[in-house]
């Protein structure tokens, strides 16, 4: 019979890294704003499910923001909303101006 040794080697981890776990990991990708598209819904969501109504009195059609507005969809970063088409929302882009702004929503 083969003999087994269990052995402990220390591992020193580089100060600009970090050990996580699988699951904690995996949501943190899951939760990534890189190279995603919101839906109107998505988007809704994002503000804790107010109306798709507020969210466009709010964001996409408030005069406040429309120079930034018309900046993003000129990106492509937003995209829709005219003639029945569906609204996309470029996350990497949205998600940020949403945290620039959030102080001046009318919660």
């Amino acid at each position: 019979m083969p003999q087994m040794l269990q052995v402990t080697v220390p591992v020193e981890v580089p100060k600009d890294y970090v050990l996580i776990d699988q699951n904690k990991f995996d949501q943190l990708n899951s939760e990534s704003l890189v190279a995603k598209m919101w839906t109107m819904a998505e988007l809704r969501k994002r503000l804790g499910n107010k109306s798709e109504k507020w969210v466009k009195d709010n964001t996409v059609n408030s005069p406040r923001y429309s120079r930034e507005i018309q900046l993003m969809r000129n990106s492509k970063a937003i995209v829709g909303g005219g003639s029945g088409s569906p609204w996309r929302f470029q996350a990497s882009v949205i998600g940020p101006w949403l945290d620039k702004h959030w102080q001046e929503f009318n919660w």
